[in-house]
């Protein structure tokens, strides 16, 4: 009897608990650059200008975005080195994943989905803060 009640105390506590959300993600080590221009669609260097969270609501309050979560990223193209010739650029990221930021320099590795442009989980989008400029363009180039 005593085990029977044991069993049901800890049934009661396990399902009364309220248990927080939690994210994994593991990203093998990413490709260097001039192997991962290989693997992407788009390559550019590009400044962030603007971030837009992206929700299910969005939709139907007539922002145009898809449905999902995520973030428009707007960034001005300062290099284009695969697959873009303009200099401006609109894409998406995952909105928990992502990690542009207002105002900073990026290496970008996107796919194209559909018309528009994606940033994957796990590419090798970096800053362009600490990097060799002259090697990464004749790397590239």
């Amino acid at each position: 009897m005593k085990k029977l009640c044991f069993i049901a105390l800890f049934a009661l506590l396990i399902t009364t608990i309220p248990l927080q959300k939690a994210f994994a993600l593991s990203c093998l080590e990413p490709s260097p650059p001039e192997v991962a221009i290989h693997e992407y669609d788009v390559v550019v260097i590009g400044t962030v200008t603007k971030m837009k969270d992206r929700t299910f609501l969005g939709k139907f309050f007539g922002n145009g975005y898809d449905l999902g979560k995520g973030a428009v990223v707007e960034a001005d193209v300062s290099l284009s080195f695969k697959g873009y010739n303009s200099n401006k650029i609109t894409f998406t990221e995952d909105l928990y994943w992502g990690e542009s930021q207002v105002g900073t320099e990026y290496l970008l590795f996107l796919n194209k989905d559909g018309t528009s442009f994606k940033s994957p989980l796990c590419s090798p989008t970096t800053e362009t803060a600490g990097l060799d400029m002259d090697r990464l363009i004749e790397t590239l180039s």
